[in-house]
């Protein structure tokens, strides 16, 4: 008898297909590149405004992410996670 459950089955889904960390994964990776505006952020990320900012008040509080000039942008210790291979690698493996 094999085990199908997905990977990921013992995290809280969001919307049926998304988790807190895939969406904190998404935040994460999309301001690694560049500083980005919060509606640039939401509309990649697919967020609503109120969601949004819980999400980036989480990462702010974290030292994940920090503001420049109204923009958003990954700090080194998020860059550091993100550049983790194995790291990266799970929880690409997760979305």
């Amino acid at each position: 008898m094999s085990n199908s459950q997905p990977i990921d089955h013992w995290l809280p889904k969001i919307n049926n297909y998304r988790t807190r960390v895939h969406i904190y994964f998404e935040i994460l990776e999309y301001v690694a590149t560049a500083p980005r505006l919060p509606t640039h952020i939401m509309r990649k990320c697919n967020l609503e405004t109120g969601k949004f900012n819980k999400y980036v008040q989480t990462l702010t509080e974290a030292g994940l992410i920090t503001t420049v000039s109204h923009k958003y942008l990954a700090t080194i210790k998020a860059n550091e996670y993100l550049k983790d291979r194995k790291i990266s690698e799970f929880l690409k493996e997760l979305s």
